[in-house]
């Protein structure tokens, strides 16, 4: 698709290059609800849910895609992986191993780059298991196959020289991962009281990109 093609060239130009930094976990915010409900059930697992219209309207995964969001961005300045020291979308927040999420889900397509409100943009990355339904949904409605490998196509996240997973430390762009598969919790560490900004929850439906940035449209 031409305008998924032209997106993912907004967005590479709009990172520029800033550097990368370590990424060792994959993190989802949500409130403390979120997490108990589904460590209340025997099998722990977090389903996926259906892609809402948050972000580009012509993005092919809203509303046809069925995943749970995570963010890759780590904390400014941070050598060490953290990732972000406060959330929009809850006070609770899991953490993942992301050797562990892509060992399940290695396939990752670009799938959006918008704003809200015109400061800080997101990159939006799809995780696939090959040859799932949302594998073969990426695969023949355009959205580009990235390799985490090749940091000039991908510069958002992506295997560094030493064979880590490295990150793009641009100030004002936020990496999130939209992954296609259920995943068990338990075990996993959960954090609580993280301090929020905004709103500090999701809403419902999504929230539409901001039509007259010129740098995402």
């Amino acid at each position: 698709m031409a305008h998924i093609a032209a997106l993912h060239r907004k967005a590479v130009d709009y990172d520029g290059d800033e550097g990368d930094a370590l990424c060792l976990y994959f993190y989802r915010n949500r409130e403390p609800e979120y997490f108990a409900k589904i460590l209340a059930k025997p099998n722990c697992l977090m389903e996926t849910a259906r892609k809402d219209n948050s972000g580009d309207p012509k993005s092919p995964i809203n509303g046809n895609l069925c995943g749970s969001f995570f963010l890759a961005s780590v904390e400014p300045g941070s050598l060490t992986g953290q990732p972000r020291s406060h959330s929009p979308f809850g006070r609770s927040r899991l953490l993942v191993p992301v050797e562990e999420m892509i060992s399940r889900a290695p396939n990752v397509y670009f799938a959006d780059f918008y704003c809200m409100r015109g400061q800080v943009h997101y990159v939006t990355l799809v995780m696939t298991k090959p040859g799932t339904f949302s594998d073969c949904f990426c695969r023949n409605h355009g959205l580009k196959l990235l390799g985490l490998r090749d940091r000039a196509n991908n510069p958002f996240l992506f295997y560094g020289d030493d064979g880590k997973l490295r990150v793009t430390k641009s100030y004002n762009l936020q990496v999130e991962v939209f992954y296609t598969e259920d995943i068990c919790i338990r075990g996993y560490t959960i954090l609580h009281n993280i301090p929020t900004v905004g709103q500090g929850h999701t809403t419902p439906g999504g929230v539409p990109k901001n039509p007259r940035c010129r740098l995402c449209n």
